[in-house]
């Protein structure tokens, strides 16, 4: 009976110890397969940093390329665009000055305006009939650069500056704008005629030319032809003029 019972509790213990092998088992078994998961959950997920890295990367890269491209693009667009505006500002420039200059022939510097008297006297039958006239008249000379085609205009590359070069001033007019006759009086064998007395104003005119010539008008004319082409010229924009006169 004793024997039953030993060998009874025995098999209950080793039932026991081969149940609590198996769930030993069976927790070991549990335990790497939660660490396989593990380890495949971290491996996937560095995985998925390396390609997520990678991708930002790419990117990165680019954005790069697509931002230099855009800035050599607007650096080429405003050189060009500079370049463009430069030119068209100079021609505009030039245009300008040109029309300005040569809307006359001439570029009168210096007017000058003058009076004088002029008397003719004539006699006949030996001084027995007598005659004269005594006319006033004005006239005006005027100085200057006869052809302004003759100008010379050289513009700077970068449109700043200009050099002109204009011939010498000269006398380009002697003209008579008026005659009046204060007094006259005709013999009876005598008489003053109008081609006499036009031909003794003229004779005062060139008297009263060669006295103005004298007197240094047509250097004065030089300086005022160069003061008025520094005033147009630098009215029209430009910061430096230089104006030469005498080719």
């Amino acid at each position: 009976m004793e024997k039953k019972s030993l060998k009874k509790n025995a098999g209950r213990a080793g039932k026991k110890a081969g149940h609590e092998e198996r769930n030993e088992v069976a927790l070991r078994e549990e335990e790497y397969r939660r660490i396989d998961r593990g380890c495949e959950r971290d491996y996937a997920g560095r995985e998925e940093r390396g390609r997520a890295s990678s991708f930002a990367g790419t990117l990165r890269l680019v954005k790069f390329f697509v931002f230099l491209f855009v800035l050599l693009a607007a650096l080429l667009a405003a050189y060009y665009g500079w370049k463009k505006f430069t030119k068209i500002q100079i021609e505009r420039k030039y245009s300008t000055i040109s029309s300005q200059i040569q809307e006359v022939a001439e570029l009168t510097a210096i007017k000058y305006t003058y009076n004088d008297v002029v008397s003719i006297k004539k006699s006949a039958v030996g001084g027995m009939s007598k005659a004269y006239s005594i006319v006033k008249y004005t006239g005006i000379i005027r100085v200057g650069i006869r052809d302004v085609s003759d100008i010379g205009i050289n513009i700077s590359p970068d449109g700043n500056s200009v050099s002109v070069k204009v011939p010498r001033s000269e006398i380009l007019e002697n003209a008579l704008l008026s005659q009046e006759v204060f007094d006259e009086k005709d013999g009876v064998f005598v008489g003053v005629n109008t081609k006499e007395v036009m031909e003794e104003i003229k004779r005062a005119m060139e008297s009263q030319l060669s006295q103005i010539k004298d007197s240094g008008i047509e250097k004065d004319a030089d300086k005022k032809v160069k003061s008025l082409l520094e005033s147009m010229i630098k009215g029209a924009g430009y910061e430096s003029v230089s104006v030469k006169v005498g080719l």
